[in-house]
């Protein structure tokens, strides 16, 4: 399920809305991932957000490590691992996904290309 709401308001009030949703989904016992930028998440909803899930995964974690070498690696070296990074980041979001009942984002948040299923 994915559970979406218009964010057009200057006071970002949709942003509200869909963190009374996930809070109260996860008072359920349901799991949800919240989509969006973890900034304009509420902050004790940040362990729901798709950032925290997708590091909480294998492919997260493996992600993290080479952006860690990608980091100290020669620039020759850089630029295949950060492409690799990325690689296991779209992995790991996916599993998350894959992993929650329902996904809930504002429409701008539910817009982002790279978590749709294919």
């Amino acid at each position: 399920m994915v559970v979406s709401l218009t964010d057009s308001t200057p006071d970002h009030s949709f942003q509200v809305a869909v963190d009374n949703l996930v809070s109260g989904l996860v008072s359920m016992g349901v799991s949800v991932a919240r989509v969006g930028q973890p900034a304009k998440v509420a902050p004790h909803l940040l362990a729901t957000t798709l950032d925290a899930l997708a590091e909480a995964t294998a492919a997260g974690a493996k992600a993290r490590d080479v952006r860690a070498k990608a980091s100290k690696a020669a620039a020759g070296q850089a630029g295949a691992l950060w492409q690799q990074a990325l690689g296991l980041e779209l992995d790991a979001a996916q599993q998350a996904l894959d992993a929650v009942d329902v996904v809930a984002a504002t429409c701008i948040g539910a817009g982002a290309w790279w978590w749709l299923p294919a």
